[in-house]
């Protein structure tokens, strides 16, 4: 755990930011912001008149969620599976007055751990990446009472 928590630190304050730059270059009136979005977010600067972007973002997530995160194995314990969906629903409202730029940032970054997620999940991928299989629950279930077992 020890050697995890700088990466995550880092990875942490890489994705603050970018999140930080979009804002600034959004209330900067970068060109190319006001008239470079798509469809019905023509503008970047301005927040997504719809929430398409954060429903986006929110239903990519809790797919996510559902499927077993980014190793694609479900291990997580059904009270933080509900709260890990209700959590993303929340964030379209907490979010809504987000620049577009920041919402396409997040939607397209939600729509990239989707297919990752789904792609970890594939045993024909994980066998042309080179990884193993994945567990089942009960051998899962197996390697949780040998790391309690363990002192480190």
């Amino acid at each position: 755990m020890s050697k995890i928590k700088p990466q995550m630190d880092a990875i942490m304050q890489e994705i603050k930011r970018i999140q930080a730059s979009l804002e600034k270059m959004a209330n900067a009136n970068v060109e190319g912001f006001s008239d470079q979005g798509y469809s019905w977010f023509q503008n970047l600067i301005e927040a997504d008149p719809y929430l398409g972007l954060h429903a986006i973002s929110a239903a990519a997530i809790i797919a996510i969620v559902r499927i077993g995160g980014e190793t694609g194995q479900a291990t997580m314990a059904k009270g933080m599976k509900n709260a890990m969906t209700i959590l993303p629903i929340a964030s379209i409202f907490i979010t809504k007055n987000f620049a577009a730029a920041i919402m396409v940032y997040f939607a397209v970054n939600s729509i990239l751990s989707l297919i990752q997620s789904t792609l970890f999940r594939s045993n024909w991928f994980r066998k042309l990446a080179g990884m193993p299989p994945k567990l089942s629950l009960e051998e899962l279930k197996g390697w949780e009472v040998i790391s309690r077992s363990r002192t480190w």
